[in-house]
């Protein structure tokens, strides 16, 4: 496990600096660039009701713009009809009293022809089995991508499918899903940002012309071991990268762009991952200059996201996404 000696020998004297940000967990995630289209995920199925030529089917283009491949609905173009048709995700498995989040993209390509559809939960892989409506939309007509986000609970502790159903009216066009992700609060994987001006007990104020250095780094606080992405490459997501930065000028609640794409690294790769046992801490310093042009006087608000939904080595490695507390520095 690649570690930065700064972090592991400091982070019990820096307690009193150190604030829990909030963590979510990946359950299942799927931008179905991993698969041969017309071939589904593993696990996952579909089921034309109706019987017609209108079917969910993965396609090799019409995702996201960051990807390729997505999901997506057609009308029967013989006997366009109403829509009738599902997807089955695989099973997940859920537990009574927990909160869960599902976000998914979705998109059609016609906006005069508005689709439906609607997202439920259930215990088998059949339309009678999906009991539970988790998000609707009867009026899709956005052909730019939006991404819909749904909290919600299960009445039992027990495996459970996600079914996404085209109920789309005739002579509909298409109907597009991608980058879906199921996630649940995982407090034991925290995100850190602190300043090195902090641990060396200096004001957090700066020039514009200052580096402001950061420090930003994982800690597993739970007991649990966990085999995480340990690259931190730095950007603009959704490019390849693990860490991104947000500063907002306070005064103007203007948000500072990134003026840098990503850190020119070789691709992702199966060594770039490693086990972060219970108290141990993995990150890297990075100047906040390289990334954000702080031209403008006054204090701004900034924190962190780590990202990753990636496994290219197959090692069972953690997914999900975490956000740091907020800290305020002062440019002057």
């Amino acid at each position: 496990m690649k570690r930065w000696t700064i972090f592991v020998v400091s982070v019990l004297a820096l307690a009193s600096l150190v604030v829990a940000g909030s963590t979510l967990q990946s359950l299942l995630f799927e931008n179905f660039e991993g698969i041969s289209p017309p071939s589904l995920p593993a696990g996952w199925s579909t089921l034309n009701v109706n019987g017609d030529l209108g079917i969910w089917e993965t396609r090799s283009y019409g995702g996201v713009k960051w990807g390729r491949q997505c999901i997506r609905y057609v009308v029967d173009p013989t006997s366009p009809g109403p829509a009738d048709d599902w997807f089955f995700t695989s099973s997940v498995d859920l537990a009574l009293g927990e909160n869960y989040v599902l976000r998914f993209q979705y998109c059609c390509t016609n906006p005069s022809t508005p689709e439906a559809m609607t997202v439920y939960l259930g215990t088998d892989q059949q339309p009678d089995s999906m009991t539970l409506a988790i998000w609707s939309n009867h009026s899709i007509a956005n052909t730019d991508f939006l991404q819909a986000s749904v909290s919600f609970t299960v009445p039992e502790t027990r495996a459970y499918y996600l079914g996404f159903h085209a109920e789309s009216p005739p002579m509909s066009a298409r109907l597009k899903v991608d980058e879906i992700n199921l996630l649940q609060a995982n407090p034991n994987l925290i995100l850190h940002l602190i300043p090195v001006k902090a641990i060396e007990g200096e004001p957090l104020v700066y020039t514009p012309d200052d580096s402001i250095e950061v420090m930003v780094f994982l800690e597993n606080d739970g007991t649990d071991s966990y085999v995480i992405n340990q690259r931190f490459a730095v950007g603009r997501w959704p490019s390849e990268v693990e860490i991104e930065f947000v500063a907002v000028h306070d005064a103007s609640g203007v948000q500072l762009p990134c003026i840098n794409m990503y850190e020119k690294l070789l691709g992702l790769r199966p060594d770039d991952f490693g086990t972060l046992d219970p108290g141990e801490v993995a990150g890297k310093t990075v100047s906040l200059w390289n990334w954000l042009e702080f031209d403008s006087t006054g204090t701004y608000s900034i924190w962190a996201y780590y990202r990753n939904y990636a496994d290219p080595g197959a090692l069972g490695a953690w997914k999900g996404e975490a956000i740091s507390d907020t800290i305020s520095i002062t440019i002057q």
